[in-house]
């Protein structure tokens, strides 16, 4: 584990991909249950991730950008969600994004409507789009160097 950034971090593990996600999104269930209190309020802690693996005779730079891919797909998201990037796409890994701005008397686990559900695929569509748009901006101007 590497402190990587103001607020992000990184860590390696021999686990396979999709266990990965996995594991990190039940520690992100466990830290969305965590509330702080500071001067009289209280404070929902929230954990926004993104993973990806290594393939084969890769070098870091790409394997970092997919899992800032998958991190920015996360926030976009509306925070408090794991992505994985697979290799070509984000997919979400959280099952129902608990977030500070639940409604009140519905808990984390509760399962999504069919129209959250659908809401929530719009959303994942719209994300996939703009990281695309992004990584193909962002391959032309590092072919132009």
């Amino acid at each position: 584990v590497a402190r990587y950034g103001g607020v992000e971090f990184s860590f390696l593990t021999l686990s396979p991909l999709d266990q990965a996600a996995k594991q990190l999104d039940d520690l992100r269930g466990l830290i969305s249950k965590i509330q702080v209190e500071h001067e009289g309020k209280y404070i929902d802690l929230t954990l926004s991730a993104g993973v990806s693996q290594v393939t084969s005779g890769e070098r870091i730079g790409p394997l970092v950008r997919r899992a800032d891919e998958a991190l920015y797909a996360s926030k976009m998201a509306g925070r408090n969600r794991v992505h994985l990037h697979d290799g070509r796409i984000c997919q979400l890994v959280t099952k129902v994004a608990a977030t500070s701005s639940r409604s009140p008397g519905v808990s984390p686990e509760e399962p999504a409507s069919v129209q959250q559900q659908e809401q929530i695929e719009s959303a994942i569509s719209i994300i996939q789009e703009r990281l695309q748009r992004i990584v193909q901006e962002e391959s032309k101007r590092l072919a132009g160097r």
